[in-house]
């Protein structure tokens, strides 16, 4: 859909300025005026939409005999934000894939995929049903998250997380897309623009669970007819495993000093679903308790001490390398 901003001057001089859009019941010149255009009174009507492309200024003069010109021109200043993908990487003018095509996401987490979430933030486009989002797994898993949805709606900067445990499906025939949580919305499945996999694709994220989470996961975005465009700011891609979690001190005492004192702190890495941890820690030739950071230890006897430190997370998985820090205690 083509928006078009109606400016017009309010009644009475017109001295060199800045002003807002004015609009003082003015209709447009059906002969003078763009086709197939949603007026609005605001620059805002632009907000979120792809600025590339052929802009188009359209002066009339809705009485006559009265004449005038724009000798100077004009000019026309946009401001636009990062994007992470653009959609179509063209002006809009045409349909295809967005760029870059594909998005790279890289992911570390040891271990198999329990579970992965797609969070994509700042989302805006002239039409959603034109677009089709398509996650790719290290493994060559597939998965359609979104396709043909939404109907004809409008989105500015709207942030949708996917999660196949979301409490309802992103919408297919309701016009509106607002930011939230959603089960993945796929109700036609083309087949997307090399290089991307060939279909079929899975339609829920959970047919990328169980292969290994590390590599390069690939995002897919694409727009499947011309006219429209838009942008995604942000993509943020969550995923849980079976991993265990992993313990790191960072901070410890020197290794040699005469305080009999020490403060020990530690954080962790969970890989699972459940982000809910906790730590055991071992001093020296003690029983493993609970604790918590930092640990504060007073009255430490002369001589060499050690402590372990092991996280637990959610589902009761412990770290199995322990963080250990070692040092003496000079008389």
């Amino acid at each position: 859909m083509r928006r078009t901003a109606l400016l017009a001057a309010t009644a009475g001089a017109c001295a060199s300025g800045t002003y807002r859009p004015t609009d003082v019941d003015l209709e447009p010149d059906p002969d003078s005026a763009p086709d197939d255009v949603a007026l609005a009174t605001s620059l805002s009507a632009f907000d979120g939409q792809n600025p590339n492309g052929a802009w188009q200024v359209v002066a009339y003069d809705d009485q006559a005999n009265d004449t005038g010109s724009v000798a100077g021109g004009f000019s026309i200043t946009i401001t636009t934000g990062p994007a992470a993908i653009v959609v179509p990487a063209n002006d809009g003018n045409s349909d295809g894939p967005g760029t870059p095509y594909p998005y790279p996401i890289n992911v570390t987490s040891p271990g198999s995929v329990t579970d992965v979430d797609l969070v994509l933030s700042g989302v805006s486009h002239t039409y959603v049903d034109d677009l089709q989002v398509l996650l790719v797994n290290p493994a060559g898993g597939k998965a359609l998250v979104l396709s043909e949805a939404c109907d004809e709606a409008t989105v500015v900067n709207a942030t949708w997380t996917f999660d196949d445990a979301a409490g309802a499906t992103f919408p297919d025939d309701t016009p509106s897309c607002a930011s939230g949580t959603w089960k993945p919305g796929s109700y036609d499945a083309p087949a997307l623009p090399a290089p991307a996999p060939a279909a079929p694709y899975a339609t829920t994220l959970g047919a990328l669970n169980g292969a290994p989470a590390a590599g390069t996961w690939l995002l897919y975005v694409a727009d499947t007819a011309a006219g429209d465009g838009g942008y995604i700011t942000g993509v943020q891609l969550q995923v849980a495993t079976d991993a265990p979690p992993e313990t790191t001190i960072i901070a410890r005492p020197k290794r040699s000093t005469t305080k009999r004192k020490a403060t020990i702190a530690f954080t962790s890495t969970v890989f699972g679903a459940d982000k809910a941890v906790s730590y055991q820690c071992k001093v020296d030739r003690k029983k493993w308790r609970s604790c918590s950071s930092p640990l504060r230890l007073t009255r430490l006897t002369a001589g060499k001490h050690k402590v372990r430190v092991r996280a637990v997370d959610g589902s009761g998985k412990l770290d199995p390398t322990p963080a250990v820090t070692r040092w003496k205690v000079r008389p």
